[in-house]
């Protein structure tokens, strides 16, 4: 391996910074958009900050966990472990709450990405790209 490759490797296998392992640095207002190539990962955020008009709004809830939408359409409760949200929902609509988890696999300073654990979840819904609205 050369060094370019162990300095990837690092960086892939480093922690997340303090912003996504606290419920607070995820919560606020959020440009969103998806892709599903590699070919389309760049535009992704400059799609995501269009939608700044309409934000996806992530909020606390009252036990300390995030309130965002999951597959179904409705804004439920999701807790932050490691680098993965997870509903609080035992159950959902669509079925159970292990179908609705989403990892973080991107993460930079105003910005974070998601994938779906679950395959079908995933191509349906791609990669989703999140740029924080406003200054």
């Amino acid at each position: 391996m050369t060094a370019v490759h162990l300095a990837a490797l690092a960086l892939v296998l480093a922690p997340l910074p303090a912003v996504a392992q606290s419920v607070d640095g995820l919560v606020g207002r959020w440009g969103v958009a998806s892709y599903w190539t590699p070919a389309d990962k760049a535009k992704a955020p400059g799609w995501a900050k269009q939608s700044c008009g309409q934000p996806y709004v992530i909020e606390k809830s009252a036990s300390g966990n995030l309130l965002m939408f999951v597959a179904d359409g409705q804004k439920r409760e999701v807790a932050l472990k490691g680098k993965k949200l997870t509903p609080v929902d035992k159950k959902l609509p669509e079925g159970p709450a292990k179908r609705h988890v989403r990892t973080i696999t991107a993460l930079a300073p105003g910005s974070f990405e998601l994938t779906w654990e679950d395959k079908g979840f995933a191509g349906r819904y791609g990669t989703v790209v999140y740029v924080k609205c406003g200054g």
